[in-house]
């Protein structure tokens, strides 16, 4: 792991950049199936090559770095969930960059009736997809939901418990830090 982020570091890469070094699609690169998670690049031997290998992209291809990974609260970003494996860079961590246009950076602790309210507004969960490796969820799974869409489930009274210490301060650019503090399961 900590190679991965010297070399990330480095070259300024983001781990999915790597991961298309490694061979991933850049199309398909949004998909489950695709995201790979730092630990499982970080063992991979090829690692140094592929980094190195990636500096020659071209600035038409590079993907935006991460944003630091802080927290809500100010602290280290801590994990949110690895079963499921969640985070829009599937990496367990609400993490998130300029390339995340959902901002997947709130850390909630589902409830049914929030995985229906979002089902009802476009954006399943609940159905398994295994053609992008996505289990489906169910209530009681953590999970990095879309800034926006946990507001918007917060403002009909839908909202699901949130995680504080993993959830991304990015989230703020959306939802107020009081309505999360409201929801929170980790208060201080």
């Amino acid at each position: 792991m900590e190679l991965l982020q010297t070399l990330v570091g480095e070259y300024d890469l983001s781990g999915l950049e790597v991961y298309e070094a490694l061979g991933g699609n850049r199309n398909n690169a949004g998909l489950a199936q695709y995201r790979t998670p730092l630990e499982n690049l970080a063992r991979h031997e090829d690692l140094a090559l592929a980094a190195h290998a990636s500096v020659g992209l071209g600035e038409n291809r590079r993907m935006s770095p991460l944003k630091p990974r802080k927290n809500v609260l100010g602290g280290p970003l801590a994990s949110c969930s690895e079963n499921p494996l969640t985070g829009f860079f599937r990496t367990g961590c609400c993490d998130t960059s300029d390339d995340d246009g959902g901002s997947h950076t709130v850390c909630t602790l589902v409830t049914q009736e929030f995985l229906e309210y979002l089902q009802e507004q476009g954006n399943d969960l609940i159905t398994p997809m295994p053609q992008y490796n996505f289990p489906g969820l169910q209530a009681g799974d953590r999970w990095c939901v879309c800034a926006p869409s946990w507001k918007q489930a917060y403002d009909a009274g839908k909202a699901a418990p949130v995680v504080l210490s993993a959830t991304h301060e990015e989230c703020l650019e959306h939802v107020p830090f009081e309505a999360l503090v409201e929801w929170a399961v980790d208060k201080q």
